[in-house]
């Protein structure tokens, strides 16, 4: 047990100087795992866009003889029609959980 009020404080600023020590350590350690959580999020969103990017070129005719702006162009035309636009609604309400006799609160349409 310290004696003098000198031994107290610095058995105190030794405390401390410990404590901020780990909170440096733990500062570090949260910007590892965020950097990490980041560079998963990126792989997954590269790995969804090169799987659906197969996906669509299964669908295409000859494409590689179709420019960017050619696809796009398909691409458009084939997500405004009526039949698309429905089949997305229901698959984003599947989703979200909801039958469609709800509004975007979540409470019944009236």
């Amino acid at each position: 047990m310290p004696k003098t009020k000198k031994d107290e404080i610095e058995k105190l600023q030794a405390k401390r100087e410990r404590t901020e020590a780990r909170l440096r350590e733990l500062k570090n350690e949260e910007k590892i795992l965020v950097r990490k959580a980041k560079e998963l999020e990126r792989k997954e969103r590269t790995h969804r866009l090169i799987r659906r990017g197969a996906m669509l070129e299964g669908f295409l005719k000859e494409p590689l003889l179709l420019s960017d702006d050619q696809v796009k162009a398909i691409l458009y035309l084939a997500f405004q029609s009526p039949d698309a636009i429905e089949l997305m609604v229901k698959f984003v309400r599947e989703i979200e959980g909801r039958t469609g006799d709800e509004g975007n609160d979540g409470e019944p349409r009236e």
